[in-house]
């Protein structure tokens, strides 16, 4: 099903294709549907562009909506912008709680139908969009190899694509999201604990008085303190979760005017602030970003565990009772299941997920060391999310590949600083 229309200066077309859940046994789940959002420049629209697809970050996000951001005003001067979004969001057959409780439901319940929902979730990784790709590029573009951006988990696509379809990439272009492809979910952290441990700190430098509070609210939480009006108590664990962004630029900023409307002059927690803390630490509509976050690593067989919740553990100081109370990044732990209302329909199947389990491989590294495709990579040297020594380890073995490190901008770099950022890797690419 094809819709095209103009939004101000833009032709937007509207895609939607059918591909099977999994596509290793197309015949185990059925199909899905997946969106694909085309922008062409109104001033564009009879020129004879080259196509663009973009790579969301995630897991489990859709992509923008055009045009208002600096990288697309930018990227649809030289192309034809294609925004997709990843199987099981936003408009591409959308996994959510009502879906996980209908579909466990529908296969017996209990056990059974709480593994076999697993199974399914399963096929919503980076080697399945990367699969997705590949066929939307016989389909829209018929088979003429096109230019990707991938940003953060878009990455991760990247190196899937790379690895499983080359034949259907001329350039690539990554932005904070090469994975460090020596790395699994159980010693990832270990790289990325210290660079959020990094990111706190400077919070706590630039607003020591802002650190005392926070550490005052999470006392107030361990008591039971801090309850919505719909009635949930807020564990301190929440308020961790309120560094959640520190990997942006305006992240420090976001938590300090957060916690200036805590208080009210009387001394007690403001509602609003608690309201806050509510919905800045839920996952409505993107609950495969924590139920699938560790899984974007695994590969082969795994006996199970909680990467992230095993590795916060050798860090003490991480703890809910420890002061200065420190914040997280994107580190799912098991209790996000019961205390979020949000994933509590996914608490089987991440536990399914986290258990002993032989996952299919995400990439090849031999065939990326083969790599002829131009990769142009943009990676932030202080960002929390995706380590820029993995990164450079992981560069070091695909073939073809240019790094461009910067501290100018951190994972948001390329909404905010996409008009800068883009016409770089053009550069290195030798498009412009």
């Amino acid at each position: 099903m094809t819709l095209s229309y103009d939004i101000t200066d833009y032709r937007i077309t509207d895609h939607h294709v059918d591909v099977p859940v999994d596509w290793q046994r197309p015949d185990r789940f059925g199909t899905i549907s997946v969106f694909v959002r085309e922008v062409v420049k109104l001033s564009k629209v009879g020129a004879d562009l080259p196509p663009l697809i973009f790579l969301q970050g995630g897991p489990g996000a859709g992509s923008p909506r055009p045009p208002h951001n600096t990288w697309i005003e930018k990227a649809t001067d030289h192309y034809r912008v294609l925004l997709l979004d990843q199987r099981g969001t936003a408009k591409s057959s959308p996994i959510t709680g009502r879906f996980i409780t209908d579909f466990i439901a529908a296969h017996g319940g209990g056990v059974g139908g709480t593994r076999a929902a697993a199974d399914y979730v399963s096929c919503f990784r980076a080697d399945a969009i990367a699969d997705d790709v590949a066929h939307l590029n016989r389909v829209l573009n018929a088979g003429v190899p096109w230019t990707t951006l991938g940003q953060s988990f878009g990455g991760f696509i990247t190196m899937s694509l790379l690895s499983r379809h080359p034949e259907t990439v001329d350039r690539s272009m990554t932005t904070g999201g090469i994975p460090a492809l020596d790395r699994n979910a159980d010693d990832l952290y270990d790289d990325l604990i210290p660079l959020q441990t990094a990111r706190h700190d400077e919070f706590r430098t630039r607003f020591p008085e802002d650190q005392a509070l926070l550490d005052s609210l999470a006392d107030r939480a361990e008591a039971g303190g801090l309850v919505t009006l719909a009635g949930d108590v807020l564990s301190v664990h929440r308020l961790q979760l309120l560094g959640g962004d520190f990997g942006m630029s305006t992240g420090l900023e976001n938590l300090h005017w957060m916690l200036d409307l805590a208080l009210e002059p009387s001394g007690h927690v403001s509602q609003r602030f608690i309201e806050a803390v509510a919905q800045k630490s839920e996952t409505v509509g993107e609950p495969l970003y924590w139920t699938l976050q560790e899984g974007c690593y695994h590969q082969g067989h795994r006996t199970g565990g909680w990467g992230a919740w095993n590795a916060l553990q050798r860090h003490p100081e991480y703890a809910s009772g420890a002061r200065p109370l420190l914040t997280f990044a994107e580190f799912a732990q098991p209790w996000m299941f019961s205390e979020l209302p949000a994933l509590r329909p996914f608490a089987g199947v991440a536990e399914e997920l986290a258990g002993e389990r032989t996952w299919p491989q995400l990439w090849d590294v031999d065939q990326l060391a083969r790599n002829s495709v131009p990769l142009a990579a943009a990676q932030y040297t202080h960002d929390p999310y995706v380590g820029i020594e993995g990164a450079k380890r992981s560069l070091s073995m695909i073939g073809n590949s240019q790094l461009w490190e910067t501290d100018a901008y951190l994972h948001d770099g390329l909404r905010l600083h996409g008009d800068t950022i883009i016409p770089e890797l053009m550069r290195l690419l030798g498009v412009l």
